[in-house]
């Protein structure tokens, strides 16, 4: 463990991007799939790193911009958001970014001005993580995309226009904001923004639960009615399962649902299964299974294959047919089957699928 503290420190400390390269890199090389038997102790590990070079990375940047900046920038606070296994505090040694921005304009400040600066500093927050070995998100949920870069009161009408108009897209994205997680800057604006969210959940719930059910089941658990394993059938990974569509997602998306249901704001998966235990929503011996079966899917989550492209760590989260050894499928069908049974007990929950 000291070893994997030494490097936070060192990545808390780094003086430039190149230096912050250089240290995910040389984490890459220790880590290697034997080392996570250990499950969800070690992919707290991973966290903890992420986390170290994501803030250090933008400190350098806002430092950088706010330098060449000409006089008193127009905002007086914003604050970088995590979405995705980020904002859950589940992120691989290969997670793209997945990120946003909350900001405040400064008073008297100019509102056109206040977007140009956020959005040269969203820009260079992305470039700079990307020269770190963090890919864009391929879906552009990023901070320099003006839809999840807003100021405060921006994004506060921005959740009416979706809780008035839910459809299928819309409701995806406020799902991806309730695994918002502040990763640097003003935490207030990220409370004030989820405190939002969370309201309008428990206002609207008989209509909301329902809608956002359809979305929670779009990934279905890849095990069959005999308890067999879906495999993929054709091309390069054939006999390989897809543990990120198949297993991660479906569990991540129906424990974020039943929390929502209660009004827990935890955001990493484990947590919220601990809270609804605590809030009487399950019983301990639910919650027990349910924490076995996502440590196993974190533990084989880490054993996927991942490459290096154009300077970027990749991977397709496909378990390889190989990794699929006795003991491994062991697990996993007995994972699989907690998974089923959540989505099943999310249909009892919240009646139909609600399709918009």
């Amino acid at each position: 463990m000291l070893q994997w503290d030494e490097i936070e420190r060192q990545a808390l400390r780094a003086s430039d991007v190149t230096e912050l390269r250089g240290l995910r890199d040389n984490i890459h090389e220790a880590f290697d799939a034997a080392r996570f038997a250990e499950g969800a102790v070690t992919v707290d590990v991973v966290n903890r790193l992420h986390d170290a070079l994501i803030r250090t990375t933008l400190a350098m940047t806002e430092k950088r911009v706010r330098t060449s900046y000409p006089g008193v920038p127009p905002v007086s606070s914003f604050v970088v958001v995590l979405f995705g296994s980020g904002g859950r505090k589940e992120q691989t040694l290969w997670s793209d970014q997945d990120n946003g921005l909350v900001y405040e304009v400064a008073p008297g400040a100019d509102l056109v001005a206040a977007e140009r600066y956020m959005a040269e500093l969203g820009a260079a927050f992305q470039s700079d993580l990307e020269a770190v070995g963090y890919p864009p998100c391929e879906g552009k949920v990023l901070v320099s995309n003006p839809a999840w870069r807003k100021s405060l009161d921006g994004w506060r009408a921005t959740l009416s226009e979706w809780f008035e108009r839910p459809a299928f897209e819309t409701v995806r994205h406020l799902l991806i904001l309730a695994d918002a997680r502040p990763i640097y800057g003003d935490v207030r604006l990220a409370e004030a923004l989820r405190g939002e969210l969370f309201a309008r959940v428990a206002a609207e719930r008989e209509t909301m639960l329902p809608r956002m059910l359809q979305n929670t089941l779009r990934y279905k658990v890849l095990v069959g009615v005999l308890g067999n394993l879906l495999t993929e059938r054709y091309g390069e990974d054939a006999g390989g399962i897809d543990l990120k569509y198949g297993a991660y997602l479906p569990m991540v998306n129906a424990i974020r649902l039943l929390s929502l249901g209660e009004g827990a704001e935890a955001t990493s998966t484990l947590e919220r299964i601990s809270a609804l235990e605590l809030s009487g929503r399950v019983s301990p011996e639910s919650a027990r299974r349910w924490s076995e079966a996502f440590r196993t899917i974190l533990k084989l989550r880490t054993m996927t294959p991942y490459r290096l492209e154009n300077g970027i760590y990749t991977t397709k989260g496909i378990l390889a047919a190989k990794t699929l050894t006795k003991e491994v499928k062991r697990e996993l069908k007995d994972a699989l089957r907690v998974g089923a049974s959540l989505q099943r007990l999310l249909k009892r929950t919240f009646g139909t699928e609600g399709h918009l």
